[in-house]
């Protein structure tokens, strides 16, 4: 995992390799060399880049490709990396899912004291995927997982994802749908033979 600080301090000093007669600053109250960059211009000293306006800035895209996403929309990712976008698939009921909300929510037992399961009904369901395009070596070893949680708005990706889909049901419906594919199970020679 890779944290913003780490991308700005390398996005930093590279700048400062590119321009030598520029120079950094270090902010005590974040503890970060070249929070601040600055150069020398018609005898003014001006601030090229800081901590601060990167980090506001990486937010702001991150937060509108977040609202696109939801909304339907695709984030290409250059390079050869992939998309990401909504999904909906279409619930395979052979293999049910236990909606642990509705379960707890109900706390209805049987006989013997054990806790009714109950299981997701809808036809369908929605998530977040990164689409691979499969030219990047070792690209099987990397996922992308909508955060859960956000320290500043103590919600996540995940969280408005499904609160924007309560709010609105259709919203599912701009979403690439992925039908689900009952794969054949081959049969084995002495399956094949007659008894």
């Amino acid at each position: 995992m890779i944290y913003l600080r780490e991308i700005y301090t390398q996005f930093a000093q590279s700048e400062l390799d590119k321009h030598p007669e520029w120079w950094g600053k270090y902010e005590q109250k974040v503890k970060l060399k070249n929070c601040y960059i600055y150069a020398k211009e018609r005898d003014h000293v001006v601030l090229k880049m800081s901590w601060y306006s990167f980090k506001e800035i990486v937010e702001s895209y991150f937060h509108k490709a977040k609202a696109a996403i939801i909304q339907g929309e695709t984030l290409r990712i250059g390079a050869s990396v992939g998309k990401i976008r909504a999904i909906r698939v279409e619930r395979n009921f052979s293999n049910p899912v236990i909606d642990w909300v509705k379960t707890y929510t109900n706390k209805e037992f049987d006989e013997k004291g054990h806790l009714i399961k109950r299981y997701y009904t809808d036809e369908d369901w929605c998530r977040i995927e990164w689409e691979k395009f499969g030219v990047l070596s070792n690209e099987s070893i990397y996922n992308f997982y909508p955060a859960t949680r956000n320290m500043a708005t103590n919600k996540g990706f995940k969280a408005e994802f499904v609160q924007a889909l309560r709010k609105d049901p259709l919203l599912k419906f701009k979403y690439k749908f992925y039908p689900y594919v009952k794969v054949e199970r081959k049969q084995t020679k002495d399956e094949l033979q007659p008894l």
